[in-house]
């Protein structure tokens, strides 16, 4: 990725509010602390497309994935940055 391009999804990422992936293209650690409640997620592609509909995240395909959105099914959006530093609640997964 090249500086310019890397520079474009930055800006996307934080324009649409997404949470930038540890590593790209990888399933987070937390997101096996789901269990029966899924969360709604809208993901972001290298190039900075936003998925055209959400899906439960346990039906994401995390190839040429960069970022997510995640919403309760109420429509609360979820902060993801805290979990990919560990700082895990498990309140937050009910």
């Amino acid at each position: 990725m090249t500086p310019a391009e890397r520079a474009e999804l930055d800006r996307r990422i934080a324009f649409e509010r997404f949470d930038e992936l540890p590593v790209h293209e990888t399933r987070p650690e937390w997101a096996g602390h789901f269990a029966i409640a899924q969360p709604k997620v809208w993901t972001m592609d290298l190039a900075g497309v936003v998925s055209p509909s959400w899906r439960f995240l346990d039906e994401i395909s995390w190839v040429g994935v960069a970022a997510i959105r995640l919403e309760t099914v109420g429509g609360v959006r979820l902060d993801t940055l805290a979990w990919n530093e560990g700082d895990i609640d498990e309140d937050d997964f009910e």
